[in-house]
């Protein structure tokens, strides 16, 4: 039997990634559990076929890893992290008429000695039972992120990166801030939230914002975004980043922000305190 936790919808995965798939629908299209070691949750996936006739549908598990800061899919059980054998389906394939929805029970088992974050992908893979005027209908594939958290063992740690800004005419500037993962769950719903404030020598605050992004997963990179904010004056202002990942205390980094010229991408200056 396949096994999985912690549902994020992501769509479809055609050509090696992911796409739209108007053949099936999947509800919830989120669901994040936490659990105790060594207890187990149920609950239950609706799927909805919205091809025209009847279709079959397949469920089967993928790891979703990181390789040279890259994410792709890998046989269920390839990561320490897999949560491939944590979760029963009541059933691995089933048939759906035209128009109808099916109720797909699960439930999840978590060993005693498991600790932090268990993620994968859980596969919905249709295939059409038969073709219109002969012609040929091929299978489609519908990927959604599914993960768990167990309770108790939770490590949460980030670190700021590489802080850049780039100045686009007519619009102003766009901040981008690289923060890492260093904890051992994923980082998602919420993601980290970013914000910014731009100070001049007097401490005046003369642009704030949010910095956006998504899911990091543990040690991977993300970057996040702020959208183009204006400065009036050229000159070097202070610029403090923070980031809420889900801890009591925000971490956070403090940069120099030169804007005396149009530039590309340019990495900002950390501020040294002085002894």
């Amino acid at each position: 039997m396949k096994k999985i936790i912690w549902l994020s919808m992501v769509i479809g995965v055609i050509g090696g990634y992911f796409s739209t798939i108007e053949a099936i629908s999947i509800v919830p299209s989120t669901v994040k559990l936490s659990i105790i070691p060594g207890e187990s949750k149920s609950g239950v996936f609706e799927v909805q076929n919205s091809e025209k006739g009847d279709i079959y549908v397949e469920l089967f598990v993928k790891d979703w890893i990181l390789e040279n800061n890259n994410r792709k899919f890998a046989p269920p059980g390839s990561s320490s992290s897999s949560l491939s054998e944590w979760i029963t389906f009541e059933e691995e394939s089933f048939r759906i008429a035209q128009g109808q929805k099916r109720k797909i029970r699960y439930v999840v088992e978590i060993p005693e000695k498991a600790e932090g974050g268990h993620w994968g992908l859980v596969c919905f893979k249709s295939l059409p039972l038969k073709t219109d005027g002969g012609g040929i209908k091929v299978a489609t594939q519908l990927v959604s992120f599914v993960g768990i958290e167990v309770e108790g063992t939770l490590k949460r740690k980030v670190e700021i990166g590489e802080v850049l800004a780039k100045h686009i005419k007519d619009k102003g500037f766009i901040l981008k801030a690289k923060l890492k993962n260093l904890g051992n769950t994923p980082l998602f719903q919420p993601s980290p939230r970013g914000m910014f404030k731009i100070k001049d020598k007097n401490d005046n605050i003369l642009a704030e914002g949010e910095l956006e992004g998504l899911m990091i997963l543990p040690e991977e990179i993300g970057e996040y975004t702020s959208k183009p904010f204006q400065l009036n004056n050229k000159g070097e202002y202070e610029m403090i980043i923070t980031f809420d990942y889900g801890e009591p205390k925000l971490i956070g980094r403090k940069v120099i922000l030169p804007a005396n010229d149009f530039y590309d991408w340019k990495v900002l200056e950390k501020v040294v305190s002085k002894k």
